[in-house]
This record gives structure tokens, sequence and C-alpha cells, in this order.
């Protein structure tokens, strides 16, 4: 490599790469795309995703990079290609949100198995004392295309042996299953040795021992260092024991027949009792999808289901989320990132502010091993911007993707006389059409009905146990706080205010829009006791 990539000068160029699209096809772009004065090669996200995934934004390991996309030793030459024409290089991150197929990450599979009791537990937004009680504890996981009770007594769901841990299958889906729940299976499985057989002794004895560590698991509620240490060490003695008594042949015969017991009869509904007992025991709950409306409870990019939030303010989760890009910019192999969704974060400033730091250190690391002037990284965020709505100016980027600047460009090509004819036929089409304004409020009020009711049951829960610490706000009801909280986002101007957690300046454009939002919605929500809107 001749140097370190240069800011862009010209024209950035964007590829959305995939499996028909590697890093090889690219490098055989590069002198194309110089030729036509591409200053910048742009790339969709890089890092492992779902297998099949078209777009890279279901980022499943931040910490390698997509096997589809080729090798490490592919992106090398890809970037040193790029550097020999005098190019800069700028890849997409992802920082709010990851794709969790729990055969695919492994923070996601950790968490499923083991509830709150494991480390990555923290590393996504899962709210484990929702105000539904039976669902205390679990991630629900909306993913049945029927009633649970139906595909449970269809036989959709099993319970099986995969790669020597007990897991259930629905369709091509493998759930990971809590040791602590093994208890039934490995009794029936002692129970099912053949007596007669030489070494059923000793293999009773073996399951014995194992049974052992598995009553003395901490349960998937606890979440303290201790409880989650003895947890994971306990369940990988726990697996890797199973796993040794597995290649025992009258092993085999034993599990085989308790789990035929265990997975139920179609015909006969009681059968299926032990299954369902083994289901709840999990720190999950798979259930009918369209549920997901109502009762989700860990963070989602906007209403995907498959798309969870991390808390990527936590510092064990941004290291694991930006190690591998950081190592990158300071082998010089790129110089600048574009950050996703950057409105999903909980303080966009501080990781910002984080992020322009260390990414600022290792692009000085990598100029001091090519003996040149240390530049800064270059920092774009995805960001919408709302009608005179500005960027923050503490921010360190140098702007954003440019959503704003496509918009005006868009208006410039349309003829301003087209709208006339249009709007006639819209009017004459509804009869008493309403105005753009009401359309936007109406609409806003469907998704935090619908897509989102979700999430407004959540805030409104939290609201509420707020206001029971008070006096003056003891007697507000949740449904009625639920209400208002609706209108309040519905009349919102612009996406999202930048206050900051445990920070106690607003700024004034922060406190305009929160002004100006629960103004119209006392407005419009005449018949509410305006107090609620104060609180709030």
């Amino acid at each position: 490599m001749n140097s370190v990539p240069l800011l862009p000068l010209t024209a950035t160029y964007r590829l959305q790469i995939h499996a028909h699209l590697t890093f090889n096809q690219v490098r055989r772009l590069v002198p194309y795309l110089s030729e036509l004065g591409i200053s910048t090669l742009y790339l969709a996200p890089i890092f492992r995703a779902n297998p099949g995934s078209t777009h890279g934004y279901d980022v499943v390991d931040h910490e390698q990079l997509d096997p589809a996309l080729g090798t490490e030793d592919d992106f090398a030459a890809l970037a040193a290609e790029v550097s020999a024409h005098g190019m800069s290089f700028l890849v997409d991150l992802i920082p709010n949100h990851m794709g969790i197929h729990e055969q695919h990450n492994r923070w996601w599979r950790e968490v499923l198995q083991h509830g709150a009791c494991t480390p990555y537990a923290n590393y996504f937004d899962i709210d484990w004392f929702p105000p539904k009680l039976s669902q205390e504890g679990k991630v629900l996981l909306p993913i049945l295309g029927d009633q649970f009770g139906n595909v449970l007594e269809a036989q959709c769901l099993e319970l099986i042996l995969h790669e020597r841990e007990f897991a259930i299958r629905y369709a091509d889906r493998i759930f990971p299953t809590d040791p602590r729940s093994w208890k039934p299976i490995l009794e029936g499985i002692r129970d099912a040795l053949d007596p007669a057989a030489v070494e059923s002794a000793e293999l009773s004895a073996s399951i014995e021992l194992i049974l052992e560590r598995v009553r003395a698991l901490p349960t998937t509620l606890l979440s303290d260092e201790f409880s989650i240490r003895q947890r994971t060490k306990l369940s990988e003695d726990i697996k890797q024991r199973w796993a040794e008594l597995c290649t025992k042949r009258s092993i085999e015969f034993a599990v085989a027949e308790t789990l035929k017991n265990l997975n139920g009869t179609a015909g006969f509904p009681s059968s299926f009792d032990r299954l369902d007992a083994f289901l709840e025991a999990q720190p999950y709950r798979l259930c009918y999808w369209r549920v997901a409306t109502d009762e989700i409870n860990y963070r989602r990019f906007f209403d995907v289901d498959s798309l969870a939030a991390i808390r990527v303010e936590e510092p064990a989760v941004f290291e694991a989320v930006h190690q591998k890009v950081l190592s990158y910019i300071e082998r010089g192999w790129i110089s600048g990132l574009r950050c996703d969704h950057l409105d999903g974060l909980a303080d966009p400033q501080a990781y910002l502010d984080q992020l322009a730091l260390r990414a600022f250190d290792a692009l000085a690391k990598a100029s001091e091993a090519w003996h040149l002037v240390p530049s800064r990284p270059y920092l774009l965020v995805e960001k919408i911007l709302g009608a005179g709505e500005a960027l923050p100016r503490e921010w360190p980027i140098d702007g954003t993707t440019g959503y704003e600047f496509l918009n005006t460009l868009t208006a410039l090509q349309l003829d301003p006389t087209g709208i006339r004819p249009l709007r006639r036929i819209y009017d004459e089409f509804l009869d008493d059409s309403p105005r753009y304004p009401q359309i936007l409020h109406d609409s806003k009020r469907t998704i935090l009905g619908a897509s989102l009711s979700s999430e407004l049951i959540v805030l409104a829960h939290q609201l509420s146990r707020l206001a029971e610490r008070q006096r003056s706000s003891r007697d507000f009801t949740r449904p009625a706080l639920q209400r208002a909280l609706r209108e309040i986002v519905a009349c919102f101007p612009v996406y999202r205010t930048y206050i900051r957690p445990g920070k106690d300046e607003v700024r004034e454009q922060d406190r305009r829009h929160l002004q100006m939002a629960v103004r119209e919605a006392k407005r419009r929500l005449a018949t509410t006791d305006p107090s609620y809107f104060d609180f709030i």
C-alpha cells in the first residue's frame, strides 16, 4: 500500500456488495471508477450478516468479515487497489442493531439459553420485567405462523438433540435451551437405560453427576456477576460431560425413546403437556408473529422483529462492535465510516465523540507507519433532517449521507404546476380530502397504534411508575398517560430530541420542539386533563 487514503475530493460512489459482487470483483472495478473521477469508494456493510443477506444491514458478527464477500486477504487487496489509485475508502458501520438469527448470532444465542444470567444480556435492550407478569424473565420471540397451542399440537415444535445439546426445532429454526431445564430429559434418559446392560449402572451414575450440576445452576433471572460466573462455569461442565456421554450406543437409544415420549402424540392433546412445560421453562417465549405488535419486549429497528437494537453506549458493546473496523483504519485500509441509523442510539453525541477519538488514534497509527502527517478520520451519519432542522454543531462529523440534498435536487427537477391537476384528481376521488398536515398526523397515530404499539406501551408503563412516586401525579392512570404520550409523539415536528442522559442542559432547539409538540397535543386532546401533558 502506498499511503493512507485521502479524504473525499470530488465524488463518492457507493457499491451494494453481496455474494454476487465480492471484494475481488469490486477490486477489478476500481481502475474504471478512478477514470470516471470517483475519489471515494463507499461500500455497504462488510461484516458477517445473516446467510443470504443481499444488503448486509442484518450483521450477526461485527468481528468477522462476511465470508460471502471474501477473505481478509481479499479485503486487504481491495484496499491496496483503492489506495494505489489515490482514492479514499469509506465503509458502512451498523452501531444500532444486529440480525438475531439464533444460529448465527452468538450473543443472541447466549441470551436465549441463559436469559439475564449472561454478560450478553446487557448487550441488548431487553425489558426483563414487562407489564405482563407471565412474561417476566423471558424474551418474546414472535416467529410462529399460528397460535402457540395449534403449532404445538400440530407437532411443529420438536425437542431434538442438536450438536450434542437439547434444542427446540421449528421449521428451519433451531433454538437453544436452558441447561437447567434439561432435568426431566436427563431423568427420562436415565430411566430408559436397559437395566440388563453391563454399562447401565456406570451411565446412570454419570447422569446423576450431571443432574447435580443442573440443580446447582443459578436461574436465568439472576444477573449479578457471581451468578453469571457460576452459571457459565457449570453450564460448560454440564455440556462437556453430556457430550462425552452422547458417544455411548446405549445412551443414543435412551435419548431417542425419551424425546419421542416428550414430543407428544398427534391427536392426544394431553400428551403435549410435558413439552409445553419444558418450553415454559425457557428464558424465551415462542409465540404467534402477530403478538409482536402489543407485547414485544426487546427494542427493535423500528418494527423489524429480526433486527434487535444493541446497547452500544455500554463500553463492552462498543469495543466488540468497533474493534475490527478500527483495526482496519489502523492498518491504513480505510479512512472513513458512515454510521447507520444514528438516531437509534441512546446518546448520539457521546457515541460520536468516542468514535471520532478512537478512529483518530487508529488513523494516527496508520499515518505513523507510512511516515505521513496524521489526518482526521472522515465520519458521516445517516440522519434525516426535518424541515428547518439543523444538524447538531457539536457532533464531530463531516455531514450526513445527503438525504436532504437529494430531496432538494429531486424538487428542482419537478414542475410545480403539475401539482394542481394531481390535487384536483385527488380531491375528486376523496370528495372531501383532508389537508396534508392532518394526513401526516393521522398516519403517525396509525403507526403508533399498530407497528409501534408495544414500544408505546413500554414507555407508558415507565411513565406510570414515575407518576406513582409523587403524590401530585399518583392518580394519573396508565391508559390516560399512554393516550397523552401517543398524541405528543404524533405532534412531534422532528425525528427526535438530543437531550443527553445525565446532562442538565437542554439545547434550545430541543426545548422548542418539545414545547411545540406538547402545545399541539393539548389542543388536539382538549378533553384530556392538561396536567398529564405537563407531567410528561
